[in-house]
């Protein structure tokens, strides 16, 4: 993603309501943009849920916390802006925020870095535009937000900028398109038939985006994780080193997984994606 493009990483659930677009939930719990940068990481974790939010299910996931710090002070350390959004303070309102003022500073060519951990799921297209019948969602803290919501606000970034998106949570290979997920990561709320897959960078226009995903896992998979962070995520921030590209981070990152998780690499659009952007030099 390097001609004019932008990175992002984020995470889904099922069984929710769906948040309307407005809505000024507080945002005090946010750790504030620290620096000053053409590259930019909005890193956010939920342990947990409003259980008013979920029927009652207050979805902890343990570990992902530790997740969103790791990464935190990684992008930190290498001279990003950064900001980190943990639980409550992961409300709709408050990602949004955070991810827009985050991308007023950047240009085309500059970088944005979205992380998310945690619990990720699915629920009924409430549009026709899904062949699956099930809209993507974004569990967090007051409730679940559709892949359409989500991509408006993609819509919304500096038009050029680059995206790297890597989320650790069950079927992350899917997330953000038309696909079977179901919550894993500690609890289970069900499960549904696979469908057809659509990109989520459907619908983008003339906001031009490359995007590269760093996926926890498959698509029909889980992802694993403890108090101590998700399996993915921690052997991300294991295997990091300088001198590496994008493309060498996963790589080495995968080699650090079993048989029982296997991580995936995807490009949007596929076959578009710059080059220089891939083989670059990771974090820059």
């Amino acid at each position: 993603m390097k001609k004019e493009m932008l990175v992002v990483a984020a995470l889904v659930v099922a069984g929710c309501v769906t948040i309307p677009e407005g809505g000024n939930q507080p945002v005090s719990n946010i750790e504030q943009m620290v620096g000053a940068s053409n590259r930019v990481a909005v890193c956010i974790g939920l342990t947990s849920v409003d259980p008013k939010a979920y029927q009652g299910w207050a979805g902890d996931c343990p570990g992902c916390d530790v997740d969103a710090k790791g990464l935190y002070g990684l992008f930190l350390n290498n001279g990003f802006s950064a900001s980190l959004v943990l639980n409550s303070a992961a409300t709709w309102y408050g990602v949004r925020t955070t991810i827009l003022d985050a991308s007023k500073r950047l240009k085309a060519g500059d970088l944005l870095v979205i992380t998310m951990s945690g619990h990720g799921g699915q629920m009924p297209d409430n549009n026709g535009d899904e062949p699956s019948g099930q809209d993507s969602t974004l569990c967090l803290w007051d409730g679940r937000v559709r892949d359409d919501d989500f991509l408006k606000l993609i819509q919304k970034l500096p038009s050029g900028i680059r995206i790297v998106l890597i989320n650790d949570q069950c079927h992350s290979e899917g997330n953000f398109k038309a696909l079977w997920r179901q919550v894993k990561r500690g609890v289970t709320l069900g499960s549904a038939g696979k469908n057809t897959a659509i990109p989520l960078i459907r619908g983008l226009g003339t906001n031009q985006v490359q995007l590269i995903q760093f996926a926890g896992c498959r698509e029909a998979n889980y992802s694993y994780g403890s108090s101590t962070g998700g399996t993915w995520t921690q052997n991300l921030l294991s295997a990091y080193k300088p001198e590496l590209t994008w493309r060498q981070w996963f790589d080495n990152a995968e080699k650090l997984m079993t048989s029982q998780q296997i991580p995936v690499w995807t490009e949007y659009p596929e076959g578009a994606v710059a080059k220089e952007f891939v083989n670059g030099l990771v974090l820059r």
